[in-house]
């Protein structure tokens, strides 16, 4: 005899010849030599027969679906008694069909978590119908990649590799976390810019152990302990994709410090004025700062810092002053035509320029040196009065001295290159002009 059950049904009992023989789903009759009785009972049956979830890594938050394949429910939903996988209470029970329910569970800071090689734990999962209980079921989940994280990645320390830094310089972060494997979330900042800004960079150096990479550039937020110390906020994430919150504890904040703003010149200005060969002619520098010196590729009308007719002078908050002697060698300057190169550095070595821009002036430089000459000088006899004319080049107006030997007359103010002069000598005399 074959007991077969309704969809739904199970074998409550059999019984032969009015004796429990258990729930056997068949009997047979051997040696038959009399009648005999056979009995069979059928109930009503609720069973889950297998959980499934997905294969997939699990974060914090995450609202996990589990599938359950069940005893077929006849039409009638069955509920949700209790049950709970990899710790996580099972909830939002529905039915998809007479074969297959759905519940969720979310995971949650501080529960269980579980490697991708390890196996789930189905816990006390009862499902009824009515005052009929299935047994509970507590078969794990066997999978390879369906990791449970349940906490958030935590840093230990942070620290800076202390020193003065300048513009290019590279500042370095060590971070300490309780794991390996993580990533930093590319909004966190280090000196209010984000992770992701070109010149940042973040590296897994293995065993919990992280660096970031900062190469500071120009216009960056200076750092002066204590007044102001660098400001970081360091998100790490896992990959799991569980997210930490901010870190800005950097314990050595104080051993820093960075200087990203090199010397910026507000203004350079000349006076109008005509300077000759041995004059000084004077540029002024009003600079955004004090403490600047010039660096060696500076030049004024083509001479170099390196020339002794070249001198700085700082005055005071953030005024300069450069004095550039004149010499026969330079270039001339048209009015309002000086050309002037500037560099400038400050403490930190942070290099400003060239600043090339002077203010609007009508400065002339001139380096031709003036010459006077005697143009075909006459014998002249004792008594006598002759006329000399004096040839002269340069730069108008001019002033010479003429000596007989005995005495100096001075001429100044002479406009015209020929000028003409009477001598009446009373003896032998040589006639020299300076």
């Amino acid at each position: 005899f074959t007991m077969t059950p309704d969809p739904g049904y199970g074998i409550e009992d059999v019984r032969v010849d009015d004796q429990s023989v258990g729930t056997p789903a068949s009997y047979t009759f051997e040696n038959i030599r009399a009648n005999h009785s056979i009995h069979v009972s059928f109930k009503r049956e609720v069973r889950v027969e297998d959980v499934d979830i997905p294969n997939v890594t699990m974060k914090i938050g995450d609202v996990v679906k589990a599938s359950l394949t069940v005893s077929d429910d006849l039409g009638l939903a069955y509920e949700l008694v209790s049950g709970s996988i990899g710790g996580y209470a099972l909830e939002d029970f529905v039915r998809i069909s007479a074969t297959s329910y759905e519940a969720n569970f979310v995971i949650r800071e501080g529960g269980t978590s579980y490697n991708a090689s390890q196996d789930i734990p189905v816990s006390d999962l009862v499902i009824s119908f009515e005052d009929i209980q299935s047994r509970a079921y507590n078969k794990p989940i066997v999978q390879g990649n369906d990791p449970i994280d349940a906490a958030y990645p935590e840093i230990s320390s942070m620290r800076v590799e202390g020193g003065d830094k300048k513009i290019g310089e590279e500042v370095v972060l060590t971070i300490l976390a309780e794991g390996r494997g993580y990533s930093a979330d590319p909004q966190s900042t280090i000196n209010e810019i984000p992770l992701s800004a070109p010149n940042e960079s973040f590296s897994d150096e293995g065993n919990g152990n992280y660096r970031i990479s900062y190469r500071i550039e120009d216009g960056d937020k200076d750092v002066v302990p204590p007044l102001s110390e660098l400001q970081v906020s360091l998100v790490l994430v896992k990959p799991s994709g569980n997210v930490g919150q901010p870190y800005s504890l950097v314990s050595n904040a104080s051993e820093l410090s960075i200087d990203a703003n090199a010397p910026v010149v507000l203004r350079m200005e000349v006076s109008s004025v005509e300077v000759g060969v041995g004059g000084i002619a004077k540029l002024t520098l009003t600079a955004d700062g004090p403490g600047y010196t010039p660096g060696e590729e500076t030049a004024i009308n083509g001479v170099p810092l390196s020339s002794p007719r070249l001198s700085f002078t700082e005055l005071l908050g953030g005024l300069y002053e450069f004095s550039y002697t004149v010499a026969p060698e330079d270039d001339p300057v048209a009015p309002g035509m000086l050309e002037a190169s500037v560099v400038l550095y400050d403490p930190a070595g942070n290099l400003g320029g060239p600043f090339l821009e002077l203010g609007a002036n009508q400065l002339e430089i001139y380096t031709d040196l003036p010459l006077a000459t005697f143009a075909d000088p006459p014998e002249v006899c004792e008594g006598e009065e002759a006329q000399i004319t004096v040839l002269l080049s340069g730069r108008p107006p001019w002033n010479f001295v003429l000596n007989d030997g005995t005495e100096n007359t001075s001429f100044t103010g002479i406009t015209s290159a020929s000028y003409q002069l009477s001598i009446s000598p009373h003896q032998s005399s040589t006639f020299y002009i300076t």
